[in-house]
């Protein structure tokens, strides 16, 4: 199952992921959530910067903290979408082919 934006609790937390907020002046200005998706591998989805946020490096640094979750839980690899790929490269993360 794919999560939505309307029920990230069923699609996200329940079956074991993560969100990940950024947050600046108490206000959540991005967001991601990385989702397992096999053993020992999650994805990353729902990547997302407001529009005032962006060209920050809010999304670079969200997608770090993914990378990091991952290598704090000992899993394999992190998939992505196709515009996140470059990125998880170039922070070292390892990717996976898609199913």
């Amino acid at each position: 199952m794919r999560p939505t934006n309307d029920a990230p609790r069923a699609s996200i937390i329940v079956p074991g992921g993560e969100i990940l907020l950024a947050v600046e002046g108490g206000a959540v200005v991005g967001t991601c959530a990385v989702l397992p998706c096999g053993p020992k591998v999650v994805e990353l989805v729902k990547l997302a910067v407001a529009p005032a946020a962006q060209r920050r490096g809010i999304g670079r640094r969200l997608t770090a903290a993914a990378v990091e979750r991952a290598r704090d839980h000992d899993l394999d690899a992190l998939r992505g979408r196709d515009d996140f790929k470059a990125l998880l490269r170039e922070l070292e993360a390892k990717p996976v082919p898609e199913r």
